[in-house]
């Protein structure tokens, strides 16, 4: 007769730092897209965005996840493009679209 396999212990799985929603989108948003706070043209295509139904976005001025996600929105809406940033093209259309005083 063969002898009875023997079963293993669950392995357990490594220790994993705990990071809150928040955390993660915040250390993305630094990672991917660097930005100084308080871009005034990017707190005017927010609001365009958010006033176009694209949003939620918060309109600070810094480039996150969420305006990058609302700028691809549109750029497919508008069949621009799609770069997720508020490059020229963007801002002619949301010039025309949302009544928006940008550069």
């Amino acid at each position: 007769p063969l002898p009875q396999a023997v079963p293993l212990p669950p392995a357990r799985p490594a220790a994993v730092p705990v990071l809150s929603a928040s955390d993660s989108h915040d250390q993305a948003a630094r990672l991917l897209m660097p930005q100084a706070a308080g871009d005034r043209d990017l707190v005017a295509v927010g609001r365009a965005l958010n006033r176009l139904g694209l949003g939620p976005v918060v309109a600070n001025g810094v480039k996150s996840l969420e305006l990058r996600a609302a700028i691809v929105k549109f750029q497919r809406l508008k069949h621009l493009p799609v770069t997720g940033e508020a490059d020229p093209a963007v801002i002619a259309a949301l010039k025309a679209d949302a009544g928006v005083a940008l550069r």
